[in-house]
């Protein structure tokens, strides 16, 4: 659906913003589409992106293992057991994780750093890697961003060890350090999709979309029969209330931003009613045993 968006498939035109990935990125991959829509350059994108994990790893391997072929090897092996269905059915969630896994691996195999200019010279990569995945998916980065910080902390606890003066304090140093550049290339890139969406009409579409994740990522959404009383209070009738029930809001034109966040708000103040934590948990469970038994 997104490469359809940003070459033009839907429209006839090729698009440069796809709410899904930040304005950056998709208007480079539109411009790409509207020299040449021929190509598919979102797949290619994606395939690069897991491609140059790969070569990355390899190449650390190498240098950790003291063996080419024995790295090759490890890779060749984690490409064939691991990515193989995602280098075929490419998607952007699994890209990003893949790129996040790659810059913690950089982390924990990272040299020592006489100071923080060189600890910055060796984090180029794993910096750009972040970024970009981003780029690519705010979300996904920013879930996998914890676990890649406990890499680097992991690693930097390890290179001071023995050191017992200042110790407490140069891991703290280069934890602020390379935590204020990711924080700073991230609010650059950020604002940079702020701009991208800064029309009245972006700033609608957006805050409807925020809304609907929350109610329908998050939130069991409210039936009628039950909540008719709630339905009643914003103008929607039972119709309407099953459109939303059945994720066909964008039909009626009424369902806009601020309807759609009191239907989530309301939502939330009445999740343990709605959908208790012991439904919640039974669904889960099923859920992780189909997937897995199916």
């Amino acid at each position: 659906m997104m490469e359809h968006l940003l070459s033009g498939a839907y429209t006839g035109t090729p698009e440069t913003r796809d709410i899904q990935s930040l304005y950056p990125l998709t208007a480079l991959i539109g411009n790409l589409y509207r020299w040449n829509a021929n190509i598919n350059w979102h797949g290619i994108f994606l395939m690069a992106c897991q491609l140059c994990c790969l070569v990355i790893v390899a190449i650390r391997l190498r240098r950790v293992l003291h063996s080419r072929i024995t790295a090759v090897a490890w890779v060749l092996l984690y490409a064939c057991g691991m990515m193989l269905y995602h280098a075929i059915f490419l998607q952007y969630s699994v890209t990003v994780g893949i790129m996040a896994a790659t810059a913690g691996f950089l982390f924990m195999t990272a040299q020592p750093a006489a100071g923080l200019r060189e600890l910055l010279r060796q984090s180029v990569v794993p910096l750009l890697l972040i970024w970009t995945g981003f780029l690519l998916r705010s979300e996904m980065m920013v879930f996998m961003l914890p676990l890649t910080a406990l890499a680097f902390l992991y690693r930097q606890i390890d290179l001071v060890q023995g050191q017992e003066t200042r110790c407490f304090q140069t891991i703290v140093k280069r934890c602020l350090c390379i935590g204020a550049v990711i924080l700073l290339g991230l609010g650059t890139l950020q604002l940079a999709d702020n701009a991208g969406y800064r029309s009245a009409d972006w700033k609608e579409f957006r805050a409807l979309f925020d809304a609907r994740t929350d109610l329908y990522d998050f939130e069991a959404r409210p039936t009628y029969a039950e909540n008719a009383d709630f339905y009643d209070s914003i103008g929607l009738d039972e119709t309407e209330a099953l459109l939303l029930e059945n994720y066909n809001f964008g039909l009626d034109d009424r369902i806009d931003a601020s309807v759609m966040r009191k239907v989530a708000d309301y939502a939330k103040s009445r999740a343990g009613e709605i959908n208790p934590p012991a439904q919640r948990l039974r669904s889960a469970f099923w859920d992780y045993r189909h997937t897995f038994t199916s």
